[in-house]
């Protein structure tokens, strides 16, 4: 039970200091008879639940702005002093916030400030789903996983999340085993390029999710990335429109 109360007070601990339209709020540190008298951590109800279940429900929801979303939460927590380490993003974790309608980043059990916190829990391997997880903390499983998971981890992450977002499946879905995920991820293995990824989003994907950490993208580079695909049906729209005077109906494209 101790061990239990000081990962609840650390996750609460650091949870309580992220304020951003794109983190989920922290209410804070209950025991109530619906738990067992076990401590829980209290945050806002939402009947949308997660990202994953909302897009289930909502299929026709506009999956870059989700997308948009996520990355501006990501790059809060990147750009803190210092940087804050979410270490297990997943669809699972981004809640659909009820009043907003906005992805909500949650679950900050694993979560980390870069270079300044020492585990209080050691395990034989990293926490986390190995489905979203970057190779080298994959590979790094007998080590302290607060030590292998920095802001790059987090961007294969987000990639894998991204993937998800766009098709409704998990990556690796169709693997049973998990040590098969594990090794193909690790062997530099990923999933192919599945229809419904426009060409645009699939080139940040697999730019996040490089097997080497330094040539991932960073979430600034992610942000102005999307901002660019945001912005491709607006400068196709005016190219396109008609020419003022032009009685014949007829489109004059930009060079």
């Amino acid at each position: 039970m101790l061990i239990l109360y000081q990962a609840l007070y650390r996750e609460g601990f650091y949870w309580k200091q992220l304020h951003h339209p794109n983190m989920y709020p922290f209410l804070g540190l209950s025991i109530e008879p619906f738990s067992d008298g076990r401590p829980c951590l209290v945050s806002p109800w939402s009947n949308f639940g997660e990202v994953d279940k909302f897009l289930s429900r909502y299929p026709e929801h506009d999956r870059l702005k989700i997308v948009e979303d996520v990355a501006e939460g990501l790059y809060y927590l990147h750009n803190r002093d210092p940087p804050f380490v979410h270490g297990d993003l997943k669809t699972g974790s981004i809640m659909i916030d009820i009043e907003s309608v906005r992805p909500c980043i949650t679950d900050f059990g694993i979560g980390k400030h870069f270079q300044s916190f020492t585990a209080t829990l050691q395990t034989s391997r990293p926490k986390g789903t190995a489905q979203w997880m970057a190779p080298e903390v994959l590979y790094n499983q007998e080590q302290d996983y607060s030590k292998v998971r920095n802001p790059s981890s987090d961007m294969y992450s987000f990639a894998c999340v991204c993937l998800e977002i766009y098709t409704g499946r998990a990556p690796w879905y169709h693997e049973r085993v998990e040590t098969t995920v594990i090794l193909n991820v690790i062997g530099g293995k990923r999933p192919p390029h599945p229809d419904g990824v426009p060409d645009k989003i699939w080139t940040i994907i697999t730019s996040c999710w490089r097997q080497e950490p330094g040539s991932r993208m960073r979430i600034a580079e992610v942000r102005e990335a999307l901002r660019s695909c945001r912005a491709e049906p607006v400068r196709e729209m005016l190219a396109n429109a008609p020419v003022a005077g032009n009685d014949k109906g007829t489109s004059k494209h930009a060079n």
